[in-house]
């Protein structure tokens, strides 16, 4: 079973799919390597007692992304890469529902304020 974090060509061709990522950038583990090099963490989906947790973590990330000269395409992919547990399943059951032209980085914006940062 491949570390979580590892970027295999098999996962460099979901993220192509699933978020239009470079795939070829994916595969040499260029994302998640440079997001977390420009400070990038994993949002679990928790607050853990922190309402600004999940504003904070996505003006990091919005920051860092505009740092790396992201498209919109690769937005979405590198802050997917970020998701881990409640965040990672509650992305994948979007995912599930949701015809793949929708799954854009506004999109992603919008269902996560709403999600993470409206109550």
């Amino acid at each position: 079973m491949p570390y979580r974090n590892s970027i295999h060509v098999k996962d460099g061709q979901a993220l192509q799919r699933i978020a239009g990522a470079n795939a070829t950038l994916a595969r040499q583990g260029f994302p998640l390597e440079h997001l977390r090099a420009l400070g990038g963490k994993e949002f679990r989906g928790v607050r853990d007692g922190d309402p600004t947790r999940p504003k904070y973590w996505l003006d990091d990330i919005i920051r860092i992304l505009g740092q790396m000269g992201c498209s919109h395409k690769d937005k979405l992919g590198c802050a997917v890469l970020l998701l881990t547990n409640k965040a990672n399943r509650w992305w994948l059951t979007i995912e599930r529902g949701t015809v793949p032209n929708r799954l854009t980085w506004d999109f992603f914006l919008s269902l996560f304020w709403r999600k993470f940062m409206s109550e």
